[in-house]
This record gives structure tokens, C-alpha cells and sequence, in this order.
């Protein structure tokens, strides 16, 4: 694993947040340039966290927060199920890594002392409807055949970004939440190129879902990692 050099944050590549950083920010993705699977290094998020003084969060923010928090466990426990059904390593190799990206909603969670919406939930059980029903529903349509699996998590990687655009563009004013919200949009454009790749060995070229074809060019088309 290496450390992608990002060092506003991704500020740079997306411009959406334009605060000054005054205090020794460290970068916290880790990227594997062969595979693309991106997750975020714990012990420099933390550092981070530690360094920004914990701001007043609105309703909306914390909305957002532990909603994000749950969609992180959508995909990861998407790839988990999908892990039991097909051989290619990508389905548990994405859970791991969407794991580390609860861990790192969770570490969000943990500073504003918000309480944590996934509490004993088991795999596959989720507090919001919206989540709960496209977990069933790409479940099953992933269950099905291959092809369909990688298609699930393809579609679980663009909602992920336009989600998290949203909420930078339209919801989110804490520092704290938007640079995380922008490192993790990085890691969804990478795992969104891992299934692209995984389509095209099944001979599918693969068709945006959610994205308009100028906004899925425009992100798959961004350099990462180098």
C-alpha cells in the first residue's frame, strides 16, 4: 500500500471545500495503485480529528453524519453477502476495505459524540428504509449472476459519490466532515474503476447507473494515486 499524495484533502481535484488548512494536516488515504482499493489510514485520521477543534454541528450535519455511517455499511455488507456466492477475491476484498471506511465514519462519530446509528445490527439490517430496501433489492439482483454482482457494487460506488457531492455542495460546512466526505469520494472512484475492470474481463462495457455520462466521465476519467 501507498500513500496517495493528496495533500488538501482532495481539495485540489474536487474544489469544493475551500478553507485554509493552518494546522500539520496528514495525508490518510493509502492506495493500492495495481488494484485501486482505497482506505483510509485510522491513525492519521485521528490525528487529524485531534488537530481541528471540534465545531457546532447543525441537524442537517448530523444527519448526514450517521447517515453516511450506514451507507458505508450498505456497501460493505453487500460485498460480504455477494463474497458468499462468487469466487473473485474483489466482492471480500471490497468488504474489508468498506469496513475501514466505517471504522473511519465511526472515528467521526466518536469526536462529535453522536450516537452510533448501527448499534447491534447484524449483516444485511440497516435503520433507514432507503438503505435497508437497495441493500434487498441489489442483493438480489446480484445473486443472479456475476455480471449482476459487479453491477451491484458499481451502483453502490456512484451512489456513494453523488451522495457525498450532495451533501459537500448542498449540507456539510464542518471541515471535519467534508475533507473526510472528499478522501472517501476518492476511494469510491477507484473501487468504481476495480468493477469497471472486473466488467470488462466479462466482456460488459459498462453504462453509468446513476451518473449522467458527463459526470461519470468526468470522475472516472480523474487521476488518482499517482
Amino acid at each position: 500500500m501507498k500513500k496517495l499524495l493528496i495533500l488538501s484533502f482532495a481539495v485540489l481535484v474536487f474544489g469544493s471545500c475551500d478553507r485554509s488548512f493552518d494546522y500539520p494536516y496528514t495525508d490518510i488515504l493509502d492506495v493500492n495503485r495495481n488494484t485501486g482499493y482505497t482506505e483510509i489510514n485510522l491513525t492519521a485520521l485521528n490525528h487529524n480529528l485531534n488537530l481541528n477543534p471540534a465545531e457546532n454541528l447543525s441537524q442537517t450535519e448530523i444527519n448526514s453524519v450517521l447517515w453516511m455511517r450506514e451507507e458505508e455499511k450498505l456497501a460493505r455488507d453487500l460485498n460480504e453477502s455477494l463474497s458468499e456466492n462468487y469466487e473473485p477475491r474483489i466482492f471480500s476484498r471490497m468488504a474489508i476495505t468498506e469496513q475501514n471506511h466505517m471504522d473511519a465514519m465511526l472515528l467521526l462519530l466518536e469526536k462529535y459524540e453522536l450516537e452510533d446509528p448501527i448499534g447491534s445490527n447484524s449483516t444485511g439490517v440497516f435503520a433507514d428504509t432507503e438503505l435497508q430496501n437497495m441493500y434487498n433489492d441489489l442483493l438480489a439482483n446480484g445473486k443472479t449472476e456475476l455480471t449482476e454482482a459487479f453491477l451491484a457494487g458499481a451502483y453502490i460506488q456512484e451512489f456513494a459519490i453523488l451522495h457525498r457531492k450532495d451533501a459537500i455542495n448542498n449540507q456539510v460546512d464542518n471541515l471535519d466532515i467534508s475533507t473526510l466526505y472528499e478522501n472517501l469520494i476518492t476511494a469510491s472512484v477507484n473501487h468504481l474503476r476495480a468493477y469497471v475492470r472486473e466488467l470488462r474481463l466479462q466482456g460488459t462495457e459498462y453504462v453509468p447507473q446513476l451518473m449522467t455520462p458527463e459526470q461519470y466521465g468526468e470522475y472516472i476519467g480523474r487521476v488518482t494515486g499517482n
